[in-house]
C-alpha cells in the first residue's frame, strides 16, 4: 500500500511540475528497504544488479538531456523493489515516450530526440511497475 501511495504521488508531482525532487524519492528508498528486509523477490544481489543496470540503462539519456535526473533515481529505487517489473516497465514506458515523442512531432512539435524533453517520464513508469508487482504478489 506505502509503495503505491509513493510511486502514484511522485508520478503526480511529476506530471504536474515536471520534476522529481531529491527528498520526495526518499520514503521511496525506506519503502525499497523494507521490502528487501521482509520480502525480496531477487535478493540483495539480485535487486543491487537491477540498480545498476537501470542506472547504466537511464544515464544515457540523463546525459543526453532527454530524461531527468530524479526519473533516473526512481528507476534506481524501483529497480531496488523489484528489478524484473522494472525492467519490463521502462520497456513499456520508453515505447510509449517514443509514441508520444512522435505524436509530437507530427503535429509540427520538436524534431528528433529532443521532442521527447517535457514529456514526464514517472507517469509512464510507475503505472506499469505497480501492475507487475501487484500481479507478482496477487498474481
Amino acid at each position: 500500500m506505502a509503495l503505491c501511495l509513493w510511486a502514484t504521488a511522485i508520478a503526480v508531482v511529476d506530471l504536474r511540475q515536471r520534476r522529481i525532487g531529491n527528498l520526495s524519492l526518499l520514503p521511496g528508498l525506506g519503502i525499497a528497504v523494507a521490502w528487501l528486509l521482509y520480502a525480496p523477490p531477487q535478493g540483495l544481489a539480485g535487486a543491487a544488479y537491477g540498480a545498476v543496470a537501470a542506472l547504466a540503462a537511464l544515464l544515457p539519456a540523463w546525459w543526453l538531456r532527454v530524461m531527468g535526473g530524479g526519473d533516473v533515481k526512481l528507476a534506481v529505487v524501483l529497480a531496488l523493489i523489484d528489478p524484473d517489473a522494472l525492467l519490463l516497465a521502462l520497456i513499456i514506458a520508453i515505447l510509449a515516450a517514443l509514441g508520444l515523442g512522435l505524436a509530437r512531432r507530427a503535429r509540427g512539435g520538436r524534431p528528433g530526440p529532443l521532442a521527447l524533453t517535457g514529456i514526464p517520464f514517472a507517469p509512464l513508469l510507475v503505472p506499469p511497475f505497480l501492475l507487475l508487482v501487484g500481479l507478482r504478489l496477487f498474481g
